[in-house]
Formats: structure tokens, C-alpha cells, sequence
């Protein structure tokens, strides 16, 4: 039997997300494997992000990373939760390069 960890705000180090932007969006793909849904949750359960986004080939829109028009459907609706900045990218009103 196999058994999922659900992890939750006391077990989660919330500065281990500190590199991301507060109040900012994550994107979890294949969230319906064991993998991804345990990543989903626990990015849930920290409290950073202001819009948790799963995907997978059971949700709704749905993904096949071969599919392009699957992606774009996917960023689309990503897109209008809010924006969608790249990890790495400077915050607003910084001044780093990148």
C-alpha cells in the first residue's frame, strides 16, 4: 500500500520558495502522477503563491507536452489568472539585468 505524505504549512519551509516572487503564480505539469501531485500540494500548503496551477491530461484544459495547441490553451488559461513571469526574471522595480 502505498501511502501519500500531505504536507501542510508546519512542514513545509516556506524560505525554501524564497528565490520566487511573493504572491506570484506556480504552474505544476502532470499534477495527476504521484509526482506532480504531491509537488501541487506542497506548493499549495506553503501559501507563497497567490495562484497554484495544475495541469495535466485529465484537467481541464488538459496538456499533452507533444501537443502544441494543448500548451498554448494551457498558457491561455494560465495567462488570464495573471501574468506569467519566468523564474529567474527581476522583480518589478528592481534593477537587475538579466
Amino acid at each position: 500500500m502505498t501511502e501519500r505524505c500531505q504536507p501542510n504549512a508546519a512542514t513545509v519551509d516556506k524560505s525554501d520558495l524564497g528565490s520566487f516572487p511573493q504572491a506570484g503564480m506556480a504552474v505544476v505539469f502532470g499534477a495527476s502522477g504521484g509526482i506532480g501531485g504531491a509537488l501541487f500540494e506542497a506548493i499549495q500548503a506553503v501559501g507563497r503563491f497567490e495562484h497554484v496551477i495544475a495541469f495535466s491530461r485529465v484537467t481541464s484544459p488538459s496538456i499533452d507536452l507533444l501537443d502544441e495547441a494543448s500548451l498554448e490553451r494551457a498558457a491561455a488559461f494560465a495567462t488570464a489568472r495573471g501574468e506569467l513571469p519566468r523564474h529567474g526574471d527581476p522583480e518589478p522595480g528592481s534593477d537587475a539585468v538579466s
